[in-house]
């Protein structure tokens, strides 16, 4: 029996550096990331 392990994926970005997650996210995770507007965040690339 295969276990699945779930990680929490999120990356907040403004849209100035919606690129660089998505960069971030495929070198990490070797997987496209599904992409959603959200209610404004923390960037994390603007810190």
């Amino acid at each position: 029996m295969k276990r699945k392990i779930v990680v929490n994926k999120t990356i907040y970005a403004c849209e100035e550096h919606v690129d660089m997650a998505i960069d971030d996210y495929v070198n990490e995770f070797e997987e496209a990331p599904e992409v959603s507007k959200e209610a404004f965040k923390q960037c994390r690339y603007c810190q």
